[in-house]
């Protein structure tokens, strides 16, 4: 059991970070490679298009709110059956 301390030294914090460097060499060789690739038909450059629509919260919040009240009717239920599971066994 440890004594307890007024002046308590806290332990540091670990910070781990993992530096990037520029490779300036291989950013021409993705650039050349991609650009052969376009011009031999190999690959399609398409662009880039975001997964997030308009009113994607609120059909999200729809979606949860309806789950929230499947759940709990099913919670009501599976009490119900265990009541009567209850009174079957201790009264008859």
């Amino acid at each position: 059991m440890a004594l307890p301390s007024f002046f308590k030294i806290n332990k540091h914090r670990e910070f781990h970070y993992n530096p990037i460097f520029y490779d300036k060499e291989k950013e021409e060789f993705n650039e050349r490679v991609s650009r052969i690739e376009q011009e031999m038909g190999i690959k399609n450059d398409v662009e880039f298009r975001s997964g997030i629509k308009r009113g994607a919260m609120r059909e999200y919040i729809q979606r949860s709110r309806k789950q929230d009240r499947y759940s709990s009717i099913r919670l009501v239920i599976i009490f119900i059956f265990l009541l009567a599971l209850v009174y079957l066994i201790l009264f008859r």
